[in-house]
């Protein structure tokens, strides 16, 4: 993915890559106005919120995790492209987050990664 830090027209990539993997596109007011990538898009999906880093994209939820039997099954298929938690070392999410953990917070690298992560929300969990 492209790098959007300090990019002033980082909104327009961040419409194209969201609606390419089918992810509701929202405008909203950034958490923090000096964050490296000066968004004002997000993404809504099956309760999960996106938002866009420098090269990759935050992923997390409340309250609609995904099963721990589907992050496993997207960890082996892109594991170091879905990153369980942002962790770098990309460890699966059943080691990472042990018995009894919840999939709630990933770090998508790319938009195949980012296209499989929304299929599977879709197919796993239910909502918008």
């Amino acid at each position: 993915m492209k790098n959007l830090a300090g990019d002033a027209n980082c909104n327009a990539d961040i419409e194209r890559e969201l609606l390419e993997a089918g992810i509701k596109v929202i405008e909203e007011t950034p958490e923090n106005k000096y964050a490296e990538v000066a968004w004002r898009l997000i993404g809504t999906l099956c309760g999960w919120r996106f938002t866009r880093a420098w090269y990759y994209w935050v992923a997390r939820t409340q309250y609609n995790p995904l099963p721990m039997a589907a992050a496993e099954e997207l960890h082996q298929e892109l594991g170091t492209e879905i990153r369980v938690d942002g962790h770098c070392g990309c460890p699966g999410p059943i080691e990472w987050w042990k018995e009894g953990g919840r999939a709630d917070r990933y770090h998508i690298d790319t938009q195949q990664g980012l296209n499989a992560f929304a299929e599977a929300l879709k197919k796993h969990i239910k909502g918008d």
